[in-house]
């Protein structure tokens, strides 16, 4: 969620899509190595009045590009960032060989590698990686649902997972999002703004009072994300409110980017409403949160068409 000021948008987080790992598992591998600079939080799921500490984890990455250049610019840039570079290609065979070889937690590939596609190099990278773990997509039967679990499940099968799609009511989907017993990993969602405050999206939804581990029904939050430093940034941003307005934005703003940090859901996409009107409308004004005000709109009156004269002989 890049910013809580959006009036609305798609993300993946907890609504009418998830994905359950069948066998297998999806995301980084070997999170366990050297210690580095990078201090990496060791549960943001934490059950309530637990204690966590941070550990240090080395990710090795893999840089994948046929510039030079670029190659030594990325390497210098994230191992400053406190990442492990373990090792740079710049062909498809290159990237194969060592990704076999180094085992990086990570690979970073340009999408363009020169007469090669790096979108056929992630094809087989992913393919490599998890041997074509099964996946189960979730979807309802809401208006545009089962498209989007349909193309999810596409997408899964080219990048080589075996993902099957199980249609169910819109409770059951979203029973089984909130519920951290089923252990799904990730969810699409909708969020569109009925009033423009950042404590209508952050407070709502980003709290750590906004999931129950043993109630799915009061979980608004399904990402299971519980940040105490966002918490206080909220706690502040909500006494200020009303007192100091201007305050109160700059502590929104900062909680805005703890959550972003965390990354608990990502954006997709940003929705654009689009409204054609007849040359007769005049005072369009269009509202981010509300669309098309309809109450302003003023209509010209018809010209009537100028008469014809037949010139008399």
């Amino acid at each position: 969620m890049p910013a809580a000021s959006a009036p609305g948008g798609l993300f993946a987080s907890v609504r009418s899509l998830a994905a359950t790992p069948a066998s297998g598992h999806l995301g980084l591998r070997r999170l366990c190595g050297e210690s580095t600079d990078l201090r990496i939080p060791a549960s943001s799921n934490a059950w309530r009045g637990a204690h966590w500490n941070s550990v240090r984890v080395a990710f090795g990455v893999l840089i994948v590009d046929d510039n030079r250049l670029f190659l030594e610019t990325a390497r210098d840039l994230l191992e400053r960032k406190g990442l492990r570079v373990v090792g740079l290609a710049a062909t498809a065979a290159q990237a194969l060989q060592r990704t076999a070889e180094l085992r990086p937690d990570i690979v970073l590939v340009d999408i363009s590698l020169g007469d090669e596609s790096g979108f056929d190099v992630a094809r087989r990278l992913a393919e490599h990686d998890h041997g074509g773990a099964a996946v189960t997509v979730w979807s309802d039967n809401l208006p545009g649902d089962p498209v989007i679990g349909a193309f999810t499940v596409s997408v899964l099968r080219e990048l080589g997972y075996r993902a099957t799609l199980h249609m169910a009511s819109h409770m059951a989907v979203a029973q089984a999002a909130n519920d951290w017993r089923r252990r799904i990993q990730a969810t699409g969602s909708e969020w569109f703004a009925d009033y423009p405050s950042a404590s209508d999206f952050l407070d709502l939804l980003f709290r750590c009072s906004a999931f129950r581990l043993d109630d799915p029904a009061a979980t608004r939050n399904g990402a299971f994300f519980c940040g105490p430093a966002a918490d206080r940034l909220m706690n502040i941003a909500d006494r200020e409110q009303v007192t100091n307005p201007q305050r109160a934005a700059a502590v929104w703003a900062k909680a805005d980017r703890a959550v972003t940090d965390a990354a608990p859901w990502v954006i997709l996409a940003n929705l654009n409403n689009v409204d054609f009107l007849s040359a007769r409308v005049t005072n369009y004004q269009y509202n981010p949160f509300l669309g098309v005000l309809l109450d302003q709109l003023q209509i010209r009156s018809r010209q009537p068409s100028p008469r014809q004269h037949t010139p008399q002989p």
